[in-house]
């Protein structure tokens, strides 16, 4: 049988680091096997969810490229399945109406808790005609007594249960409306999903799903349960934490290929190889190679990675984003500026972490408007004012080419007796707006005699 996997997230929010982890393991679980990928938006609950959350997910999706293989299922379209299913429950003696009410299930939550025993209806083992009419109920799962649950659990091992430690929950409830634990449950048979992979939190939710997936079907999927990622304290991730999504990390300059290596590794390895490609990693991942242990979020070496596929992606790559992040930005670049930008892209890139920090950093060619800011810079361009009009006078006459630069402030500088730092600075300030820069005899021969001059005499 063909590996089919899914992944369901609920749509309340913006696809975080933890839900795209886990959609990118299903993705390339499903791929290493030769399988199947599908996505389900388990959009039952339309009180919590909304298409913006929705829209928000797929598109995460779609950029990180773990792409469904068929069409997106949305669930609240099966929701008559799922109500039929309770029947079909109900009529089979594997489901039982309960007609509890909120006093009532208080007391037996209590004497759970004091006894540590799970909850039993009174209406467990009533037959039809002691049912009162005219009067609400919900439907409860018949949990079978004295059995063992065992989970082959494909990351965390084999896994039991006692069955008598499994409250009859509830499949659906007072309104007609069936709960995440039916819905999700019968969606993965009606999916023909062969494999379910999902954080370890759920692994009470799979011991409960159990008798569902065994009463409707013989063959009950595989489970892997993920362990939790960690903040940086070793503490499970909570709102408290800013927990970051995939359109935040988009937003603030990061690359595809180095969130994806990022999330990859965040508890799977491989022969301790640091860096993946999507394409690699279809190959050779295993679940196996999962860590047990929670993994942890390292801001370090997200930066780190991203820095590296920075230097290592193709240029052309790299200057159609900043291109793209330039424009988005309200400004317009003809042709001799996005050239002037290529030309000088690699050293840029060199001292570039994100396609943000490029941006900041590739200003100065096409904008000028940029304030030179703080003390002890200004003092920087005042204190070098004296040389001002040398340099001008003496860059008129220069042809401009680097070398020829070069060799005219070798020679300034000589003469003056002083050292390039003295004008260095302020030229770097003045045509950069930044103490550090490439080679700023190449950016002045990028700049281009004209808007040099222009600057130098504006500003200094």
């Amino acid at each position: 049988m063909n590996v089919v996997t899914r992944f369901a997230p609920s749509p309340s929010g913006s696809l975080h680091i933890g839900g795209a982890r886990t959609a990118l393991f299903n993705f390339l679980y499903a791929k290493a096997k030769g399988g199947i990928f599908k996505i389900r938006i388990e959009n039952t609950d339309s009180k919590r969810g909304s298409e913006e959350s929705i829209q928000n997910i797929l598109q995460s999706l779609e950029w990180l490229g773990v792409n469904t293989d068929q069409e997106i299922i949305y669930q609240n379209k099966n929701f008559d399945k799922h109500v039929k299913v309770s029947k079909l429950l109900l009529e089979k003696k594997l489901a039982y109406k309960c007609y509890l009410n909120n006093d009532e299930i208080s007391i037996l939550q209590k004497k759970k808790r004091e006894n540590n025993s799970k909850i039993e209806s009174i209406w467990r083992n009533k037959v039809e005609s002691d049912h009162p009419k005219n009067k609400d109920y919900v439907v409860r799962l018949k949990v079978p007594e004295n059995e063992t649950i065992v989970i082959n659990d494909l990351i965390q091992g084999t896994i039991k249960v006692k069955s008598k430690e499994i409250d009859d929950f509830i499949i659906l409830r007072s309104d007609k409306t069936p709960t995440f634990l039916l819905s999700s449950a019968v969606d993965d048979i009606e999916m023909n999903i062969t494999d379910v992979l999902r954080g370890d939190d759920h692994l009470t939710n799979t011991f409960r799903q159990y008798y569902i997936y065994k009463f409707l079907k013989p063959d009950l999927p595989n489970f892997s349960h993920i362990p939790l990622i960690h903040n940086e304290l070793g503490k499970k991730l909570s709102k408290r934490d800013n927990v970051t999504s995939i359109e935040d990390l988009r937003s603030q300059g990061y690359l595809k290929e180095a969130v994806v290596n990022y999330l990859l590794r965040l508890g799977w390895s491989n022969k301790n190889k640091e860096f993946f490609t999507l394409n690699e990693a279809k190959k050779v991942f295993d679940l196996r190679a999962i860590g047990k242990s929670p993994a942890m979020i390292d801001e370090k070496k997200m930066i780190s990675l991203n820095s590296h596929y920075m230097k290592s992606l193709p240029i052309n790559k790299i200057f159609a984003l900043l291109i793209k992040e330039i424009e988005k930005n309200d400004f317009k670049l003809d042709k001799d500026k996005k050239d002037k930008i290529f030309i000088l892209l690699k050293p840029l890139i060199e001292r570039a972490n994100n396609i943000i920090d490029l941006f900041k950093l590739s200003i100065f060619i096409y904008n000028n408007d940029e304030k030179i800011i703080g003390k002890e810079n200004i003092e920087i361009i005042t204190n070098s004012s004296s040389y001002k009009d040398n340099i001008i006078k003496g860059l008129i006459k220069c042809e401009w080419k680097k070398e020829i630069l070069d060799e005219f402030f070798k020679n300034f500088v000589k003469e003056q007796g002083i050292s390039f730092g003295l004008i260095g600075k302020p030229l770097r300030l003045i045509l950069t707006k930044r103490l550090t820069s490439p080679s700023i005899t190449f950016v002045m021969e990028v700049m281009g005699k004209k808007e040099v001059i222009k600057r130098l005499k504006d500003i200094w």
